[in-house]
């Protein structure tokens, strides 16, 4: 939560985490109370928080970000626009699979990854792997 409260701008009041509360209950009886709970994280943070910026990396080589399409923690439209974002040629490799993070979960994503580590071999932008 620090990172997450620190680094955003404020989230929903009380009063709107406990209206979604009641709907993700209705509509997901077994976890949807559990889950809206997530959202009271940053509502009392108290500490300055300082909204970033987006990142900008004009200077840098192309650069290499990979998505998973099913990651909980880390969606994957983020990795879309950070590749964006990042610009300079950059390239977005897609893992098709689930879970957090795809490097050592896929030979594909880890042979397109591992080339550019190690030879600063760039994926072809748009490269897909499947799970």
């Amino acid at each position: 939560f620090v990172i997450n409260c620190t680094d955003s701008a404020p989230g929903p009041s009380e009063s709107e985490i406990r209206a979604a509360g009641g709907r993700f209950r209705s509509r997901f009886p077994t976890l949807g109370v559990w889950g809206s709970w997530q959202l009271f994280g940053c509502t009392y943070w108290t500490a300055p928080r300082h909204t970033l910026t987006p990142p900008e990396a004009h200077d840098s080589p192309p650069l290499v970000v990979v998505g998973t399409l099913h990651d909980p923690a880390t969606p994957y439209p983020g990795a879309v626009s950070m590749a964006r974002i990042l610009g300079n040629g950059s390239s977005l490799v897609t893992w098709e699979g689930s879970g957090h993070t795809a490097f050592t979960r896929s030979p594909c994503v880890d042979k397109l990854i591992e080339a550019y580590l190690i030879s600063l071999d760039l994926p072809p932008d748009g490269s897909r792997c499947q799970a």
